[in-house]
């Protein structure tokens, strides 16, 4: 997910939110695996945002100080 750029990442994590919504309404234990692996991909995404945000404040920092 490190590739795709922070738009996107913002975007499929919506997506993810609102799927596990709607699945966990549905009260269905048959869906826990998929629920599960939208978990695993919704942290994925969490965690490329936080890398990007941190590259960003890294190179904001860097040139304040040149």
């Amino acid at each position: 997910m490190r590739e795709l750029d922070l738009q996107t990442l913002l975007n499929l994590l919506q997506m993810y939110q609102a799927a596990i919504a709607e699945l966990r309404a549905t009260r269905d234990q048959r869906v826990m695996g998929l629920i599960n692996r939208l978990e695993q991909r919704q942290a994925e995404a969490i965690t490329a945002i936080a890398e990007k945000n941190a590259e960003a404040i890294a190179a904001v920092r860097a040139s304040a100080l040149s």
